[in-house]
């Protein structure tokens, strides 16, 4: 890689290593699997925020690529709030035409300066998506994240009404949200924002006539300007219940996500410390961001709930179906693979620690018996950890 010479360059001795020695040692089944190296340059920009308010705040974690720089700028003007973001600079040819490019957005924009962390990815390899998203997670300076693609609009302000409920928590008040915050907190729940966009995708790409409270967006849905996000491909975001979250007076708090299956990848709000990473395995579109969900689901037991009152709404642009068409199917099968050797790890520990805590009757338990009996040549193995956990502590 080139040494990049402007006012602001990559310096190669502050490059470090993707991934973190830490994260291998602690969850080395998701960053084993990566054959291609990266360099990172972690805070190449890092926000002006007051740095006193962060850790009760929520990051939104986000994957910017070359096309995308405005988009991320709009990003933070509309959330005004702690973004980090991993941003790819491809190694070849020279970065140095980009580098300026972001250089001169990021030192022009105020709502960049103020909110935005940057993390350069810094290799030969397009599409690393959840490679990317980990970087942006691990690099995040608050206690709660919420994994966003950057061309999502905000459209509800739950960042104000969680950090209240999050204080009224933490000062031992009554909690109206009955402790969810607490639960999101402690790993136990990922809370779901919905996501819709237009029919019409001119009218998709106008972003300041986008509603701003649910009652105008309901109306929209009625006449049907807006739909549920990707509605052609029902469970990638159908287990939100979208029929509940319309029908459901404002204001609302949160529901329960009863239909969890492996293909559900709605945008959430969740502990950074949450025990489960995005595996790295995945190259290209197609499962990966599932792939991340399906960890928290299984390995980390986590329950989704959805926001009653909030929703995003995504920005119209093209895609490049060819390229999307031709890696999905390749990454069905990487994901298949994921879910298979995800289930016989996670079963092997069950097995292991019977019946403790985190063990068959836990959350998680339950979570993994339920999702890794769907899976041809599994189901037998997630059979006998049910007999055995009959046979051992009777029930």
């Amino acid at each position: 890689m080139n040494t990049v010479t402007l006012s602001h360059p990559v310096n190669e001795s502050a490059l470090v290593d993707w991934p973190p020695s830490t994260l291998v040692q602690s969850h080395s089944s998701s960053f084993s699997t990566r054959s291609i190296p990266s360099k990172i340059a972690p805070f190449y920009y890092k926000a002006a925020y007051d740095s006193s308010l962060l850790p009760q705040d929520i990051t939104i974690t986000t994957l910017v690529t070359q096309n995308r720089f405005n988009v991320l700028a709009n990003l933070a003007e509309r959330y005004q709030g702690p973004i980090s973001a991993a941003i790819h600079i491809p190694s070849y040819p020279s970065p140095i035409p980009l580098l300026t490019e972001l250089h001169k957005l990021y030192t022009s924009n105020p709502y960049m300066r103020t909110y935005v962390d940057v993390h350069l990815v810094i290799d030969s390899q397009e599409r690393q998506f959840n490679m990317w998203r980990n970087v942006a997670r691990y690099y995040a300076r608050t206690e709660l994240v919420m994994m966003l693609d950057v061309d999502f609009v905000v459209c509800t302000d739950f960042r104000t009404k969680l950090l209240a409920q999050a204080s009224k928590s933490n000062k031992g008040k009554t909690k109206a949200d009955g402790g969810i915050m607490e639960r999101v907190k402690s790993g136990q729940v990922a809370l779901v924002v919905p996501a819709f966009e237009y029919v019409d995708q001119d009218e998709g790409k106008n972003v300041s006539a986008f509603p701003r409270d649910k009652p105008t967006l309901v109306d929209l849905v009625k006449k049907d300007k807006i739909t549920m996000f990707h509605q052609s491909w029902l469970p990638g975001h159908g287990s939100t219940n979208y029929k509940k979250y319309l029908s459901l007076p404002s204001p609302h708090t949160l529901y329960k996500v009863t239909t969890y299956q492996h293909s559900y990848e709605p945008y959430i709000i969740f502990s950074k410390s949450l025990g489960s990473w995005c595996d790295e395995r995945f190259v290209g579109y197609g499962g990966n961001k599932a792939a991340c969900l399906y960890g928290m689901y299984v390995e980390g037991g986590v329950e989704f709930w959805v926001m009653g009152d909030d929703f995003l709404i995504h920005r119209a642009h093209g895609y490049e179906e060819k390229v999307r068409t031709k890696e999905r199917k390749i990454n069905q099968k990487v994901y298949m693979n994921y879910r298979s050797e995800l289930c016989l790890r996670r079963l092997e520990h069950l097995v292991q620690i019977g019946d403790a805590e985190e063990g068959i009757r836990s959350r998680r338990g339950k979570n993994v018996l339920k999702e890794c009996s769907k899976i041809k040549g599994i189901a037998g193995n997630v059979l006998k950890v049910r007999l055995m956990s009959i046979l051992s502590f009777g029930g």
